[in-house]
């Protein structure tokens, strides 16, 4: 921070900016921070913000000024939009996060047409890099075919041989048990059976007796938020997990975890993309974050400091933001931070980069109460994600 001083205001109803400004500034580069700031999700919204700032704060070239705006796309596409052109229209160079698909799959459409970058955090659908994928957006986070591949390739590898699905029955939750299936169909494992449900269902005993009935030796919960809480608890008030069987989902973080406690986590497998233990620089960047916000980083926080991180230091090495310029450059890159290791940007916008494999803790192996998981198994980025040879990209395609 030696060489930078930092200015706060407010602007309105759009959010808050935070405009951190070496002495020497020139150059202004204008970032978005478009998030859940009041909704479910709203812990993502305020750690993305904070990491993006840690994220301007360990930039160091002092040609640019650098500010942040940030707003609360409400989880509405239409609120997404206005902000996002409000934003684009009056100079906003790169909107980053955007958990939440279809607000993101609106604004990726809306970049297109801007001539501007966006760099999702947290939003998962395959489709953002698929058939929707466009030449200045990326998805660096995460998406439903990669996570789901992760878990079943690691379960399966472990003896899970017959499978039962919990499903949301909503885009989300159909996206995870979709990768899930594709992933088995390459297996030697069967699935045994699964049921849809309702977003918001509270009794979750019904389907997981049904699955020990059929036989299944996993069951996973593609589900989110309070619904996969409440699966979760259950499966151990019924004690699913002591007969043998696995409870898995595709995707958590370690709020799930905490949230559940260390009796009902001990043993649950899950796929993410980060972890705030993993190694001395997690844990130094967790600190960090946790000073600034008082909890630790979630998987998307770290993938906005890694994003607008590398969005930054591509913006200097080119002398631009114009961005097809910065998007060549990112594509240019091999990426190796916080987030990543031997992470690379796909002709798709396929972020790829490392996954894991991860297990909770049991009761009697927390030192902190946020450490609620370890790594079953790191998986390479090569390995993790599906070929973009497969991808439904047309720019992929018609390279």
């Amino acid at each position: 921070m030696g060489k930078q001083t930092i200015a706060a205001l407010i602007l309105g109803m759009a959010g808050v900016a935070v405009i951190l400004s070496p002495a020497a500034a020139q150059e202004k580069v204008q970032i978005g921070i478009l998030s859940d700031f009041s909704g479910l999700n709203a812990m993502i919204g305020k750690g993305s913000l904070a990491a993006a700032q840690l994220a301007i704060e360990d930039f160091a070239d002092p040609k640019y000024a650098v500010e942040i705006r940030s707003g609360d796309h409400q989880n509405k596409p239409d609120v997404g939009l206005t902000l996002s052109r409000e934003w684009y229209d009056t100079g906003v160079d790169v909107i980053v996060d955007v958990p939440n698909s279809s607000v993101a799959l609106a604004v990726q459409r809306l970049a297109e047409e801007k001539g501007r970058i966006v760099l999702f955090g947290s939003a998962a659908s395959e489709k953002i890099t698929g058939e929707s994928c466009t030449k200045t957006a990326a998805q660096w986070g995460y998406n439903t075919a990669v996570v789901s591949r992760v878990a079943v390739n690691g379960i399966v590898a472990e003896g899970g041989k017959k499978w039962f699905f919990v499903t949301a029955d909503y885009t989300f939750g159909n996206d995870l048990e979709k990768g899930a299936r594709q992933a088995l169909e390459k297996s030697d494992a069967e699935i045994v059976g699964g049921v849809k449900v309702a977003i918001g269902t509270t009794d979750y005993s019904t389907y997981l007796l049904q699955a020990q009935a059929a036989g299944a030796d996993v069951i996973m919960l593609n589900l989110g938020g309070a619904d996969l809480v409440n699966a979760l608890k259950q499966s151990r008030e019924f004690q699913i997990q002591e007969s043998g069987v696995r409870v898995t989902s595709a995707f958590s973080e370690p709020s799930v975890l905490k949230e559940l406690g260390p009796a009902s986590a001990a043993g649950y497998l899950f796929s993410t993309s980060w972890y705030w233990n993993l190694n001395d620089t997690t844990r130094a960047f967790s600190d960090r974050f946790m000073s600034k916000t008082g909890d630790r980083p979630l998987m998307a926080h770290a993938a906005v400091y890694s994003a607008v991180s590398s969005y930054l230091d591509a913006v200097a090495s080119a002398g631009s933001t114009d961005a097809t310029v910065v998007m060549a450059k990112l594509k240019s890159k091999t990426i190796n931070d916080v987030f990543a290791t031997e992470g690379r940007l796909r002709a798709d916008g396929t972020f790829q980069h490392q996954m894991y494999l991860m297990r909770g803790k049991g009761p009697d192996a927390l030192p902190d109460a946020w450490d609620v998981a370890e790594v079953v198994a790191e998986i390479p980025g090569s390995d993790a994600f599906p070929p973009a040879a497969g991808s439904a990209c047309s720019l992929v395609k018609s390279n």
